[in-house]
């Protein structure tokens, strides 16, 4: 009797196994936030940084009426990338804070104020990725 394989599924955007979402950095925390009822709204994302993703939006909309040169292309580019990768570590950092918390027993308190951590990285970290998808699109 042959063996039969089973087809390959797929999944819609943003339902895909629990066990997948918990390999994917981002998305662990986002579920972790959710389970633990912390919904991130931007709201604790500080002034300065507001200001700096103003700025570099600015120069995104210069991309894309064809006004920025080449070398400012590059320059923002790298610049966005600089920080989205300054954010994977900084998630990774906190989740791993966070596992340790956890793994300890550490109180309620302690908990509530990384998950709020997690929660402030996971909204920077929004802004970033939509500049980041933004620029791709002028490509």
């Amino acid at each position: 009797m042959a063996s039969q394989i089973m087809p390959a599924v797929r999944f819609p955007q943003g339902s895909e196994p629990i066990s997948l979402a918990m390999r994917h950095p981002v998305r662990r925390v986002e579920y972790l936030l959710d389970l633990e009822g912390f919904k991130p709204d931007g709201s604790k994302v500080p002034k300065s940084f507001l200001m700096e993703m103003f700025e570099i939006n600015e120069q995104v909309e210069e991309v894309r009426s064809g006004s920025a040169s080449a070398e400012q292309i590059a320059s923002l580019r790298r610049d966005i990338e600089a920080r989205a990768a300054r954010f994977d570590s900084e998630i990774e950092t906190a989740s791993a804070e966070w596992d340790t918390l956890v793994s300890g027993n550490a109180s309620e308190a302690e908990r509530k104020a990384q998950l709020s951590k997690l929660m402030e990285i996971l909204s920077e970290s929004s802004y970033i990725r939509n500049l980041e998808r933004d620029l791709e699109g002028t490509a």
